[in-house]
């Protein structure tokens, strides 16, 4: 998606800057799009301002009738040799030319698979350098930018971003320095990014409708499944495996029919924005136990596509496949239908209310549990199902197999999953050095 500049009819569309202009011919609104060439279309604040002049000229010269409302006589006339040497070009150690360098570097090693340089990760770190660091540095030697100008910067945004998400701003920044000093011998110590501070106030922009965060119940799950019957194969067997194994969305998408090993699923992959990452985001293998239920209907689901295919698939095929085959980009698919089914889904009062008083003696916000008292549950995002896998293991004791089966390590399992665990741990203590000796009542 393109990002807003603040300049009208420029953009930053792939990391590059973008000019629109628009014209209403024969009552059709027409839109002409160019991108600046060369060294002019990284997105930092010079460049920019220099688009929106040159797309300010172009409109006055239309209007002029100087010039046509015509891309190729547009592109010849403001897009040539003579046009662009008229703009000031980027210095050499500008931290516009640094990022473009460490870009290429960067992807290099996330195509040779170099752990550190996951796919996700490096293109995560890009769109953040051009829509926040470009447009701010851009211009400036990269060896000339403080401690005090990052500062500055994350004190300036705090008010449209979270925490969280500043300091990822500032991880992604941190790289392009110390790429610098180490790949380039530009002395840049200390990284102006080091032992930065974020705001306590301000961190929150937009938002969000609060979730409810406990692990889903059985007898919600039960409901929602009974509603889940009601879609199609692949659905049904994608959220049995979601359940059932407690497994990563990207992980589950990457699922081949290769991977299954008895009643074994082998996870080594993951999709992650559309893409294949060859690797798991823990960087380790892990072999995960399939239940009989959750084998039973990936087996059905796999039978269908042979019988469906004249040929049959291979065994490096996806389990999960879209209407052209092939591996599904992104969940949403799923998670529609997961949305469907947890609106339509209900039960008894009895249940509800049992549901509702339980969690309100815990602390849980009444408004977040309220539709328990009329029957219905409480949305939560499919990924809880991997919680719920969590919670399910702790309560049988289930802690180190626990931790390999969701692919953490141990302590950040027993960390994560501690009210769980201390919830087990009470249930199994010996009350009766509890009970006093004479008669109290």
């Amino acid at each position: 998606m393109a990002q807003k500049t603040g300049f009208p009819g420029v953009q930053i569309n792939n990391g590059r800057i973008r000019i629109r202009i628009s014209q209403n011919q024969n009552g059709k609104q027409t839109r002409l799009e160019f991108y600046m060439p060369g060294d002019l279309g990284i997105p930092t604040q010079t460049n920019l301002e220099n688009a929106s002049r040159l797309r300010k000229t172009i409109l006055a010269d239309i209007a002029d009738k100087t010039t046509q409302f015509n891309k190729s006589v547009i592109e010849k006339t403001y897009f040539n040799k003579k046009t662009q040497q008229k703009i000031e070009p980027l210095a050499a150690d500008s931290f516009a030319l640094i990022s473009q360098q460490w870009w290429k570097w960067t992807k290099a090693k996330s195509e040779k698979g170099i752990k550190g340089y996951k796919y996700s990760t490096v293109t995560g770190d890009k769109q953040i350098m051009n829509a926040v660091w470009l447009p701010l540095f851009g211009d400036l030697p990269i060896n000339k930018i403080s401690y005090d100008d990052v500062h500055k910067a994350v004190r300036n945004t705090n008010k449209e971003y979270m925490a969280d998400t500043l300091r990822n701003h500032v991880s992604a920044l941190k790289k392009v320095f110390t790429f610098a000093d180490s790949e380039l011998r530009i002395p840049i110590r200390p990284n102006p990014c080091a032992d930065m501070t974020y705001p306590e106030c301000g961190e929150v922009s937009v938002i969000k409708p609060e979730e409810l965060k406990e692990p889903w119940r059985p007898v919600e799950l039960a409901a929602v499944f009974k509603e889940l019957e009601k879609e199609d194969l692949q659905v049904r067997a994608y959220f049995s495996v979601f359940r059932g194994t407690g497994m990563r969305t990207s992980e589950i998408l990457a699922l081949e029919i290769n991977d299954i090993e008895d009643d074994d699923l082998w996870v080594t992959k993951g999709v992650v924005r559309g893409q294949l990452e060859t690797n798991t985001k823990t960087w380790v293998n892990r072999r995960v136990y399939m239940q009989p239920q959750v084998l039973d209907i990936v087996n059905q689901l796999i039978e269908r596509t042979l019988n469906k295919n004249v040929v049959n698939i291979n065994r490096t095929d996806y389990i999960f496949q879209n209407e052209n085959g092939e591996k599904h980009q992104s969940a949403r698919y799923f998670n529609k239908r997961w949305r469907a089914a947890v609106n339509r889904a209900r039960i008894s009062r009895e249940e509800g209310k049992k549901l509702y008083s339980t969690l309100k003696r815990r602390g849980v916000k009444a408004e977040l549990i309220e539709c328990y008292l009329h029957g219905k549950i409480p949305y939560r995002k499919p990924y809880k199902l991997r919680h719920t896998r969590a919670s399910e293991l702790v309560s049988r004791g289930v802690v180190e197999e626990g931790a390999i089966q969701l692919g953490h390590g141990v302590d950040m399992f027993i960390k994560r999953y501690a009210q769980q665990i201390k919830e087990m741990e009470d249930k199994k203590k010996d009350r009766s050095k509890l009970i006093s000796e004479e008669k109290i009542s």
